[in-house]
């Protein structure tokens, strides 16, 4: 069981911080919208995280194809989120998708490390 949850915190840190960074070096946000996509990554990672394990060890689809449907599921629910919250994101899809695609992309570089 704690295994389970240090996977739901470690998850959800590195998520935070690669995509806080992400944010501020590639999109120049700061301030405000760093708190709110610190409370979207908050809503989303871990609901993401438990679907994921859930699809692959319950309904029995293979772990990569959940990790996918999970994915596209957060990237669409973030970008929403990030054109209700913050208006002043000029391409709110985009960012979702590149900010998805960063954190995701180091999570594939530290597995394979790990």
């Amino acid at each position: 069981m704690t295994g389970i949850i240090l996977n739901f915190i470690i998850s959800w840190f590195l998520t935070i911080a690669i995509e806080s960074a992400a944010a501020f070096m590639i999109f120049r946000i700061r301030g405000k919208e760093q708190l709110l996509l610190a409370l979207i990554n908050t809503m989303t990672n871990p609901a993401a995280v438990l679907i994921c394990m859930m699809l692959s060890v319950y309904a029995g689809i293979p772990f990569y194809c959940s990790v996918l449907l999970t994915e596209a599921a957060v990237f669409l629910t973030e970008g929403v989120l990030f054109r209700q919250c913050m208006p002043e994101c000029p391409h709110p899809l985009r960012t979702a998708f590149s900010l998805n695609l960063a954190s995701f992309g180091c999570g594939l570089v530290l597995s394979v490390f790990l």
